[in-house]
């Protein structure tokens, strides 16, 4: 390629092969940078609110405990994955502690777990006080299988 000399300043012309280089340069280094979050645009519900929504979703969509607490679980599982891929955590190999408690809150936690062990994280299950209804015991059962299923591993429950 041939330079063009403008007084002081040498350039290449724009179709060189380093130009093409330094320009693939760039993008390269664009995709390898995580977007920023504009958490201005996050905006968060009342305790009020959010027991709105919860009513209007059973009385008149319809929804179950179940299936609600199917969607949050999921939801915080994906939201974790999506902020701390396991392959990028390096300091216990992707391990993650989850408390959950006797509520519907430690339900989601639950299913949470479920979840997390199945997107290759380690988790490990903090549940001091367990629910005796059926619905606790049946994703306490779940989470189980799932640990011990996934890698042939016995679930890591701490009482």
């Amino acid at each position: 390629m041939e330079k063009i000399s403008v007084s002081r300043l040498s350039f290449r012309r724009k179709g060189s092969w380093r130009h093409k280089d330094k320009e693939r340069e760039r993008k390269e280094a664009a995709e390898e940078q995580p977007e920023e979050f504009d958490y201005s645009l996050l905006s968060f519900v009342s305790q009020e609110e959010a027991q709105n929504i919860d009513q209007e979703l059973f009385n008149e969509y319809q929804f179950s405990v179940d299936q609600l607490m199917e969607l949050a679980g999921y939801s915080c599982a994906v939201a974790i994955a999506r902020c701390y891929p396991p392959e990028t955590l390096k300091k216990d190999h992707a391990a993650v502690l989850v408390c959950c408690g006797p509520g519907n809150n430690g339900g989601d936690g639950l299913v949470c777990a479920r979840h997390l062990k199945l997107f290759g994280y380690k988790p490990t299950l903090y549940y001091p006080k367990q629910s005796n209804k059926p619905l606790f015991k049946a994703l306490a059962l779940q989470v189980s299988i799932v640990f011990s299923y996934n890698n042939h591993l016995t679930p890591k429950v701490c009482y």
